[in-house]
């Protein structure tokens, strides 16, 4: 880190001119390396009543620079000022000071530098696709996907545009201009109500000024008709009465039972405090009776060495960073077919819920089979919000 330049001896001053001492640091804030310059204004005065020369120009280091600067010689009249222009253009994480200063006849004054460079934001949405498989239509499904920012700088969000006017819907936003700081994320959540039998499609475009481009999160499900009256089997043919039948019947390992798929899967609510976990719920509609199977899972940012996302060390902190997600527990639940609920600190314990996103996933199953597997996040704070 650069220093501040030392105090200089007020020698040669006119009773008549005075320099205005300026704010003691002007402060240019942050960015990221490789992310261009960022600019600022150091300003002195004049406050006497008298014409000031300036004997001396102090410029600040590198990676500062100053455009408008004054030559020794120049003056500054009564009541004047000069802007000096100050950047910072880093070409290297850190925090970096400096000084700009002059010598007049009315004084020495300096004014101190600061800034501040991280690596460049990082957008990752996880996951990218999300199939609803097949929900009966006039019923409601919900997904959810995780925008994260895994870099070291502020990216705020250029481009969002969920899904409208079909079978698929946004429940939360996700505004443009928000910002999503280093290490932060959010959770976006969109239903599927199908209207018509058949495949459908929709898609959430998302942007931000980072470099990772353009993300269109895609989502799909199929619409099916609800059953309105009992299945008709077909008829069994009958044995000919010429015909003496030796052999029984094989059994039949055949099942009617309807396989099991989870609707409207959610954890309410989807932010809640450590102080408040005891009130987590996890509620969802089942299409037939059966036992689901859940896996609680922590959120943790590492680090892609090969092609595994370790968690970060030292060693590899210049590889890409990453996303992985570390089970907490694994329980299951005994469903009833129509709505199901329960609280998640039935099966999980308090303690193990520190601040940090999680989600859920959740196989369902029956004496028919299983349905898709169902993702939902939700996030703990210290703090609601």
């Amino acid at each position: 880190m650069n220093s501040f330049l030392p105090e200089r001896a007020d020698t040669g001053r006119t009773a008549d001119a005075q320099l205005a001492a300026p704010p003691p640091v002007v402060s240019l804030g942050g960015t990221s390396v490789g992310g261009g310059a960022i600019n600022g204004t150091a300003t002195f005065s004049n406050i006497g009543g008298a014409p000031l020369t300036i004997t001396a120009v102090y410029l600040p280091l590198d990676p500062f620079s100053a455009s408008g600067v004054p030559a020794v010689g120049d003056t500054i009249d009564p009541g004047d000022s000069i802007n000096i222009n100050v950047a910072f253009n880093a070409g290297q994480t850190g925090s970096f000071a400096s000084s700009i200063g002059l010598d007049t006849t009315g004084g020495d004054q300096s004014v101190g530098i600061s800034a501040s460079a991280g690596v460049p934001g990082n957008l990752e949405i996880a996951p990218e696709s999300a199939d609803f498989g097949q929900a009966t239509i006039g019923t409601t499904a919900t997904r959810s996907f995780t925008v994260a920012n895994t870099g070291g700088t502020d990216v705020t969000i250029t481009k969002s545009k969920p899904p409208v006017g079909g079978a698929f819907a946004a429940i939360t936003s996700l505004p443009e201009g928000d910002t999503i700081a280093p290490g932060a994320s959010v959770v976006e959540q969109v239903t599927f109500t199908p209207t018509a039998v058949g495949e459908t499609s929709g898609t959430w475009a998302i942007n931000g000024d980072d470099s990772s481009g353009l993300h269109d999160v895609q989502f799909t499900g199929s619409g099916v008709s609800p059953v309105t009256g009992p299945i008709s089997q077909p008829p069994v043919p009958s044995v000919p009465a010429t015909i003496a039948s030796t052999t029984p019947p094989a059994a039949s390992t055949a099942t009617n039972e309807p396989a099991e798929t989870l609707l409207a899967t959610r954890v309410l609510p989807s932010v809640e405090t450590t102080a408040s976990i005891g009130g987590l719920r996890i509620s969802y509609t089942a299409t037939a009776a059966g036992t689901t199977r859940f896996t609680l899972q922590r959120r943790v940012a590492g680090r892609l060495v090969g092609r595994a996302c370790v968690l970060a060390t030292h060693a590899d902190r210049h590889h890409r960073a990453c996303v992985e997600y570390l089970t907490v527990a694994t329980f299951a639940h005994s469903d009833a077919a129509g709505v199901n609920g329960f609280r998640l600190r039935d099966y999980v314990g308090a303690s193990e819920l520190t601040p940090g996103t999680y989600r859920i996933r959740a196989i369902p199953g029956s004496a028919g089979g299983g349905g898709p597997a169902v993702y939902v996040s939700f996030r703990v704070t210290r703090r609601r919000g």
